[in-house]
């Protein structure tokens, strides 16, 4: 795991200031935006590390994101239909 995080959802009426101070792109930055939302009285809720994902920087990315999507049917349907289709325009 690389530091960074791959989704932060809020709900509505927080503010942008969430985002500040956030130390991007680095090996801290879903710690750093962790501890800024707490600062800020922003509760959490984490998948645990065994749940964690990857980046999907490049090609072999890609690939490796739709081997696990093939092996858990279901997790992410149109993405899963997608992806053949993107793999096939690549080669």
């Amino acid at each position: 795991i690389d530091g960074g995080y791959v989704l932060c959802a809020l709900p509505s009426g927080v503010s942008g200031k969430v985002f500040d101070d956030v130390e991007w792109s680095s090996h801290r930055t879903a710690e750093s935006q962790r501890q800024r939302a707490l600062a800020l009285g922003i509760t959490l809720a984490e998948f645990s590390k065994e749940d964690a994902w990857f980046d999907v920087d490049d090609i072999d990315d890609l690939h490796a994101l739709h081997a696990r999507l093939q092996q858990n049917p279901g997790l992410c349907p149109h993405l899963d239909r997608l992806l053949p289709i993107i793999l096939t325009q690549q080669q």
